[in-house]
């Protein structure tokens, strides 16, 4: 291996996670790490009295030799800072080889925790909350406009992550001057990479609806986009930006790095920056597209049965299709959204070419449906554990077969809506500090065994850890947004809770406005998986989700009409 990549390799490592420890003397005798006895005996409820939880926990890290322990310890002082419930108590099995340590106190991290209140504040000051002084709304206006966002030739593609075969045989996979790193590029485009807009403005408030064929979207891109385009007079609670979590389309545009070894490659500016300038430019033509329209909603069921859950056991699988249509003044249609959630993935990891997957075809089956100049996209939902199913078609006719039956079930629930041009629109929304994200002891060994035993703990400054989570409400309507990919149980609790505030219609967007990855309940974080893997704030993550989108939706259910409900 040449010095150049070496160089090359070592600088990555220290930008990705800091200055990284080196292992302690001895190390590379250590027997491999048994993450398997960690996950020996069922974990406690997540409703089970604090000190059996903890008791678990700490009988898990007894498991370990001393060496381990300290190893543990080291990684967990280096890289991260314990300051909520999951993270005390992480610190106190980091240091227990450590007789009499002091015992950990939560109030260090109050000030990450402020800095979320900071972020909403912020916010606050930077554009106003409302576009009128109108008691009542008016009547409601609606722009659209559609952007290509493919990237240059050479991106990399955002969730896939094909390694590079020869990356350690060639000096020049690390140049700067490409745009793919670590990843192969794709071979070409199949079909363009788009960003859809809708804007919705009823005289009191003014919304921005956006979808983009991306595998996600992060806090980057949405707070520099939205700085862009201040001078529209757009409270940033107003944005509802997702992605479809297409794993064909581009990556190289995540700024954080924990995300760049298995699904984006390295961030690269000429990609991302570009990429922000063409959504702003989006949002600006939808606005200046606002013309008289009339709304309306609908929720049914999917009769095909095109996703499935991840794990071949379990049969829980979320039924629904929202269908949100626009029409122009005179009935003509003008913009169609759907909701409906499974991973954008019917193009498999060895699919070689920039594509919007069967979300794409989906929105061009309803496009082409209804006539010239429509606008249609996808929103995907709760999708963390869904799955898109082909019934045993795979790549392209896969995701041309899934597209095309999603497409004809939304036109004929379209054709079942009654719109009005008179609609409520109102916002809730928190930015929540979720904790200081961390991997399970052992994870990594006993479920994904290429990854180095002592390759745990290095998380913090290289993800997102402040979410935000929101709910619109277009008249009887609820939606609430999250920041990533909840499982379905996380997701069907969050609708539970609003169904009671007696909402009927009731839809998830999933990775809107940034991302934390994903969101699974104390019973899924344990049982281990994909998940699991990809949970990075503790057993409790999902519960935090959870808790946080109830009190969103109680503060909006308690100005709908002014009744408590």
């Amino acid at each position: 291996m040449s010095s150049k990549l070496v160089a090359s390799t070592c600088a990555l490592a220290a930008l990705a996670f800091g200055t990284i420890p080196a292992p302690p003397a001895g190390a590379h005798s250590l027997p491999p790490f048994d993450g398997e006895k960690l996950l020996a005996t069922d974990p406690p409820a997540e409703n089970a009295p604090p000190e059996e939880i903890r008791e678990y926990l700490l009988g898990l890290i007894r498991g370990l030799s001393p060496a381990e322990r300290a190893f543990y310890r080291l990684l967990f002082r280096a890289f991260n800072r314990p300051d909520d419930d999951d993270g005390a108590v992480w610190s106190e099995l980091a240091g227990l080889d450590r007789p009499g340590a002091p015992p950990f106190s939560i109030q260090s991290g109050a000030g990450d925790a402020r800095s979320a209140d900071l972020e909403m504040a912020l916010d606050d000051l930077e554009a106003p909350r409302s576009m009128g002084a109108d008691p009542e709304p008016g009547p409601l206006m609606a722009g659209v406009a559609v952007v290509d966002i493919t990237p240059p030739r050479g991106c990399p593609l955002g969730g896939t992550g094909r390694w590079r075969e020869d990356l350690l045989h060639h000096d020049d996979e690390l140049d700067p001057a490409w745009y793919s790193k670590f990843f192969w590029p794709p071979e070409d485009v199949h079909d363009p990479i788009l960003a859809k807009f809708i804007v919705l403005d009823n005289g009191q408030r003014r919304i921005v609806l956006g979808g983009l064929d991306t595998v996600g979207f992060s806090a980057h891109l949405f707070r520099t986009m939205t700085d862009q385009l201040q001078d529209l007079g757009i409270h940033r609670e107003n944005f509802f930006i997702s992605a479809t979590h297409n794993h064909s389309g581009p990556g190289a545009m995540n700024l954080l790095p924990f995300l760049w070894f298995g699904a984006m490659d390295i961030y690269d500016a000429r990609v991302a920056e570009p990429l922000i300038d063409e959504m702003a430019d989006g949002v600006r033509a939808a606005v200046a597209d606002l013309e008289p329209a009339r709304i309306g909603y609908v929720t049914g069921p999917d009769e095909v049965g095109l996703s499935r859950n991840s794990r071949d056991d379990v049969e829980k699988v979320d039924p629904t299709i929202g269908v949100l249509r626009i029409d122009k003044a005179d009935g003509s249609p003008k913009a169609v959204l759907f909701n409906f959630a499974a991973h954008v993935t019917a193009l498999d990891s060895e699919w070689r070419y920039m594509s919007r997957d069967f979300s794409g075809f989906a929105e061009d089956w309803v496009e082409d449906g209804l006539g010239e100049n429509v606008v249609a996209f996808h929103v995907n939902g709760a999708e963390g554990d869904q799955v898109s199913d082909s019934h045993g078609r795979s790549n392209l006719d896969a995701a041309i077969w899934v597209g095309e039956q999603l497409g004809a079930q939304v036109l004929d629930l379209w054709a079942t809506i009654v719109p009005a041009d008179e609609v409520e629109l109102d916002v809730e929304r928190k930015i929540k500090w979720m904790g200081s994200p961390h991997s399970r002891p052992g994870l990594w060994d006993s479920e994904y065994p290429m990854v180095p035993w002592w390759f745990v703990l290095p998380l913090s400054g290289t993800v997102e850890t402040k979410a935000r989570v929101a709910a619109l409400r277009i008249d009887d309507l609820l939606i609430h947004s999250i920041p990533g990919e909840a499982i379905y149980d996380v997701g069907v609790k969050i609708r539970d809770h609003a169904h009671g505030k007696g909402y009927e219609d009731v839809w998830t967007f999933g990775l809107t406005n940034n991302y934390i990855s994903y969101m699974t309940t104390w019973e899924e974080y344990w049982q281990g998986g994909y998940q699991a893997a990809a949970s990075l704030f503790g057993p409790h993550t999902g519960r935090k989700m959870i808790n946080t989108s109830k009190g969103v939706i109680n503060r909006i259910s308690r100005r709908w009409d002014g009744r408590e409900r």
